[in-house]
């Protein structure tokens, strides 16, 4: 068996930090279907002043910024990216020692090892977008901490026993769709098709609960997904002329515009 890519520092990944990544993100919505509006407001910024969207920036900045660090860019090196078939393929190699934490938990139980999974994806998939907002700090994010998020849930959902399909957070939506997000936030149509199965699942799950406000969040995640795949479906993965001019005025999801250095291509 090969080695593994890099090590994880387990002073920081533990389960201290995945269940306060939880509390952070879902405060008191333990076992919600749905979203709360102060929830809604904290993760969209929605109807929140400057200081108060500052202030949740910062509470996910310490929270997460030392167990982010201690796998950035300069801590290991990852393969160079090719394309999306490559990582996917080698999913399991790219996220191992993540991978682990999450096959740990399942050897729990189910449960845990759908918790733990869903905590790994809010570190590796949000808490950097609320980091590393500015057009410099972007490439973090989209060329690192999103190749291990994709890579952890594709290599997740090979797993003997797919903690997505965990019966107590299929029917909850409010977890699923970050659960999933990397899927979304993936310049990849496949991935897009693949979220939108398990979009369809967990919907018909509802649906036969008659869960009226899960049905709305889950409505709420099929129109960002439709944004970001039509944005895809126009533009490819190659920058043109075009998007260029697009990123000057079009929805960019919480990143900030900033004239040469918004010119970059960056994954929306």
């Amino acid at each position: 068996m090969a080695s593994p890519l890099y090590a994880l520092d387990k002073s920081h990944f533990n389960r201290e930090l995945y269940k306060s990544l939880r509390d952070l993100w879902f405060p008191g919505m333990e076992n919600a279907s749905s979203a709360s509006k102060e929830a809604i407001q904290r993760w969209f910024g929605m109807g929140l002043s400057d200081d108060q969207k500052k202030d949740f920036d910062s509470q996910c900045h310490g929270l997460a910024i030392s167990a982010l660090g201690s796998i950035s860019p300069s801590t290991i090196s990852l393969p160079a990216f090719t394309d999306y078939e490559s990582d996917i393929s080698r999913a399991s190699e790219l996220a191992g020692p993540l991978l682990a934490e999450v096959r740990d938990a399942q050897a729990q139980d189910e449960k845990s090892g759908t918790e733990t999974l869903l905590s790994l994806i809010l570190l590796l998939d949000q808490m950097p977008r609320n980091i590393y907002r500015t057009p410099s700090k972007l490439p973090l994010v989209y060329n690192h901490y999103d190749r291990l998020a994709l890579s952890l849930l594709y290599s997740s959902m090979s797993l003997p026993q797919n903690p997505v399909d965990d019966a107590f957070f299929k029917r909850r939506p409010v977890y699923t769709q970050w659960l999933l997000m990397p899927l979304i936030h993936a310049e990849h149509i496949p991935s897009h098709d693949l979220w939108e199965k398990y979009t369809d699942e967990t919907e018909l799950l509802v649906k036969e609960a008659g869960d009226q406000e899960a049905l709305d969040f889950l409505a709420q995640g099929r129109k960002s997904q439709k944004q970001h795949v039509e944005i895809l479906r126009k533009f490819g993965r190659e920058s043109t002329a075009e998007e260029v001019e697009w990123l000057k005025t079009g929805e960019t999801f919480g990143v900030a515009k900033g004239g040469k250095e918004a010119e970059a291509k960056d994954e929306l």
